[in-house]
């Protein structure tokens, strides 16, 4: 992949767990995880403090989503009863 297409977040520097999710802060950016079912999440990353409420992947309005995050030495953990996503500090 070109140099230019990736680039990492930087340190997971905040969280803060919501009623929809989370959202963060990193070292190079702001990230939100929108769980809109037990197999589906959007995840939004963008480099200002606010995020649009807009995706071209997803058409339908978020379910009301069991979830869990545990905050481990290493990484973030959110969990539903079908998915696990780990973000690295």
């Amino acid at each position: 992949m070109p140099a230019g297409l990736s680039k990492r977040l930087g340190t997971l520097l905040s969280y803060q767990q919501t009623n929809n999710g989370i959202i963060g802060r990193t070292s190079h950016g702001n990230f939100k995880v929108t769980p809109y079912s037990d197999a589906i999440v959007q995840i939004t990353i963008n480099s200002s403090e606010t995020f649009e409420d807009f995706s071209y992947a997803v058409a339908v309005s978020a379910a009301p989503t069991n979830f869990t995050v545990e905050d481990n030495s290493d990484a973030l953990v959110f969990k539903t009863k079908l998915l696990e996503l780990s973000i690295q500090k």
